[in-house]
């Protein structure tokens, strides 16, 4: 449904700029598809992450990314600063973005929508749809256009919000990124393979979790819900029936890169755990996400609550395959024990708001004491904590060149092309749940 687009003003002492890549950013678009598409793409000033470990294992996306043609991926080389592309710049782009999303729509993916928001300088300076939010009903004889207000499914963007919770929780002192997972959850164990035991003995950690290095299955075992009146809880029931999956750790933690959902679950249901210890009183992760998070960064349309009001705002999501409407999601959809890692729903417009927070923060800590651009308010977490999301913990080998995840779940990539030789990082995340796929994605070089 969305993409984005963001960049941050000049700063001082930046004396060089690259020349303007149109094909870099028309590759980056290329990537941002779906059924029914919601992507943010951001453009801020950044330095190359540095590399703190290498990985060569190949690890599981979810969704797979789209392809970006013979765009020539390389590793990282040193770049001085730059100043992003200013806005007047990027105009000749921006306006094939309307031709690009009709034909990602009609041509390529076969969604019943797309939509791109662009956010530069803290302000949004573009948004275009294609397609339709609804189809024609009898209740809506033309369709319901798909407008910026428009809700979707975020699906694994979820993540990133996971993991900024966890952070900010850290930041605060009420939880170490290397806890145990056992030391919030405390039914929490998993059978490990020998070779395994043999090379590691220590417990899972939060932060193994959050960079997806756990070693974890990709997926919960099935597990059945306990029945009404039962004095079993649906967390004591997942984790039993993940105490009991034969090999449920594949790999000692941090020795390899494998995409888990159920991985982010635990590191939510955990810190839901922390926040609850901190506040002295029960909140569930889904409140405290609500609360502490998209509430001060005026996410005011997002959250987990699929109430009438919000699926009355709903795009219909669409099988891909059969072309069918998948079923709108339940209020009950939004609060499962897998809900961190992928059941929150936002729209255009609030995910520009995150992304305009998130470059804010990062320009804040990257050159603290300059004055360039508008300011944020409120702020959620310390401007160091979102640089800190964003750099690479793991580098991971892939078809198309290398990719990393970083310590929020962000996946990055350098790419090259003919007209940018020293290429760009993109720091990007993907999520596609039942008719629903959404991309955010941040240039930091443009």
């Amino acid at each position: 449904l969305p993409i984005a687009a963001a960049s941050l003003p000049p700063t001082r002492h930046c004396s060089m700029r690259r020349p303007f890549s149109a094909t870099c950013l028309a590759m980056c678009m290329r990537r941002l598809l779906f059924c029914t598409l919601f992507a943010i793409c951001a453009l801020a000033l950044r330095r190359p992450p540095a590399l703190a470990q290498v990985q060569h294992t190949p690890h599981d996306h979810a969704p797979p990314p789209i392809s970006l043609g013979k765009i020539q991926s390389v590793p990282c080389t040193h770049k001085p600063p730059v100043v992003p592309v200013p806005v007047e710049d990027l105009a000749p782009f921006l306006e094939k973005i309307p031709q690009m999303l009709e034909d990602l729509r009609t041509r390529i993916m076969h969604a019943p929508a797309a939509a791109a928001i662009v956010v530069q300088g803290g302000r949004v300076v573009f948004f275009n749809s294609s397609g339709l939010a609804r189809q024609p009903s009898a209740e809506h004889p033309h369709g319901v256009p798909f407008t910026p207000q428009t809700i979707v499914r975020i699906a694994s963007n979820t993540k990133q919000f996971t993991s900024l919770a966890a952070y900010k929780l850290r930041d605060e002192g009420h939880l170490s990124m290397d806890d145990p997972v056992a030391k919030w959850l405390p039914g929490f164990s998993v059978r490990r393979s020998p070779a395994v035991v043999r090379a590691s003995r220590r417990p899972i950690v939060l932060r193994a979790l959050a960079m997806h290095t756990s070693g974890l299955q990709r997926e919960f075992p099935p597990y059945t819900t306990p029945p009404s009146g039962s004095n079993t809880t649906v967390e004591e029931a997942v984790l039993a029936a993940l105490a009991a999956t034969p090999h449920g750790q594949f790999a000692p933690q941090f020795t390899t890169t494998a995409y888990s959902n159920m991985g982010l679950a635990l590191l939510g249901r955990s810190l839901e755990k922390a926040a609850s210890q901190a506040l002295g009183e029960s909140i569930l992760y889904e409140e405290y996400v609500e609360s502490r998070l998209l509430q001060p960064m005026r996410m005011y349309s997002s959250g987990f609550n699929y109430s009438d009001e919000v699926r009355a705002r709903m795009a219909v999501g669409v099988d891909p395959d059969s072309g069918k409407p998948f079923p709108l999601p339940t209020e009950e959809d939004g609060f499962e024990f897998g809900s961190p890692a992928g059941q929150m729903f936002s729209t255009c417009e609030d995910m520009a708001s995150y992304m305009i927070h998130a470059l804010e923060y990062t320009l804040d800590a990257n050159h603290a004491g300059e004055e360039s651009g508008p300011r944020v308010q409120g702020k959620v977490v310390d401007g160091s904590t979102f640089a800190e999301l964003q750099q690479s913990g793991t580098i991971a080998g892939h078809s198309n060149g290398f990719t990393g995840i970083g310590s929020g779940t962000f996946e990055w990539a350098h790419l090259n092309s003919a007209d940018s030789p020293h290429g760009h990082w993109a720091f990007t995340k993907s999520g596609c749940l039942n008719g629903y796929r959404s991309d955010t994605l941040m240039v930091p070089d443009l």
